[in-house]
C-alpha cells in the first residue's frame, strides 16, 4: 500500500521512536491531548504504535483507540505488541480512512472524541 520497511529498517525506526527526544515528545503530546477514560481516539500516522498504546492505557476498556499507518510492517509490529482489546491498528492512507461510518471518530457521539496527527519524528522543542 504505502511505505515498506525490511526488518532492519523497521527496527531502526522503532529505535528512533524509543529515543529520549521522541519519548519526551510523546509524553508532551499525551499531556496536551488529555485523553479521558472511555474516549475514542484515532491516531493517524501511528507508526510502531507507541503513542496509540499509551492513549489506550488512558482510555481504558470503555474506550477505543485505532492507529492508522500507511506501512503494513509498522501496523504488523504495532499489532503484535498490542496488549489491549480496545486498541487496534489498520493499514490505510489518511486520506481514505477505512471506516464505513464517517461519524465513528466524530460527531454525533455521546462520548468525547479526539484525533491526533502529530509528527512523532520531529525533534522536541
Amino acid at each position: 500500500m504505502g511505505m515498506e520497511y525490511d526488518d532492519a529498517a523497521a527496527e531502526r525506526l522503532e529505535a528512533v521512536y524509543l529515543g529520549p527526544d521522541v519519548v519526551s515528545q510523546r509524553d508532551d503530546t499525551l499531556r496536551r491531548i488529555s485523553v479521558q477514560r472511555g474516549e475514542r481516539v484515532l491516531d493517524i500516522g501511528s507508526g510502531p504504535g507507541f503513542l496509540a498504546a499509551q492513549i489506550a492505557d488512558q482510555t481504558g476498556p470503555g474506550g477505543e483507540v485505532v492507529g492508522i499507518d500507511i506501512s503494513e510492517q509498522m501496523v504488523e509490529r504495532a499489532t503484535k505488541r498490542s496488549e489491549h482489546d480496545w486498541l487496534s491498528y489498520r493499514c490505510a492512507d489518511a486520506t481514505e480512512l477505512p471506516f464505513e461510518d464517517n461519524t465513528r471518530f466524530g460527531p454525533p457521539s455521546p462520548a468525547p472524541v479526539q484525533a491526533t496527527n502529530f509528527d512523532h519524528s520531529a525533534p522536541a522543542g
